[in-house]
């Protein structure tokens, strides 16, 4: 499944230089992934990995966490201790990601639930 980008920032980049069209230096964007979670133990983990398998080097992630009450923080905290994480009840996905959203920094944001992966 593709992911939807939903949000552009043209001007936020995460500091490493590309190539633009022109030959010229062309900061990459970073591009925050949004996480919204809940419960989702058996998921997460392959979530995690197939963000870390991307090639691609300025991605931010993003966990928002419904207040899990199973093994699902746990197995964050050992995957993706670089990952920003709010966890706290919330009124669903759409808020959730909508946290997500003013937590991000990247010029790019997408969701990606916690049972897809990339």
């Amino acid at each position: 499944m593709r992911a939807e980008i939903v949000k552009v920032k043209p001007e936020l980049h995460c500091g490493r230089e590309g190539t633009s069209a022109g030959g010229g230096p062309d900061p990459e964007p970073l591009v925050s992934i949004i996480t919204p979670t809940l419960n989702s133990g058996r998921f997460i983990a392959d979530n995690i990995r197939s963000i870390h398998s991307q090639t691609y080097p300025c991605i931010e992630h993003i966990i928002i966490d419904g207040g899990s009450n199973d093994n699902t923080l746990d197995i964050i905290r050992e995957l993706d201790p670089g990952a920003v994480v709010i966890s706290e009840t919330d009124k669903g996905i759409s808020d959730a990601f909508n946290k997500g959203l003013k937590l991000a920094n990247g010029a790019i944001a997408t969701l990606l639930n916690s049972g897809e992966s990339l």
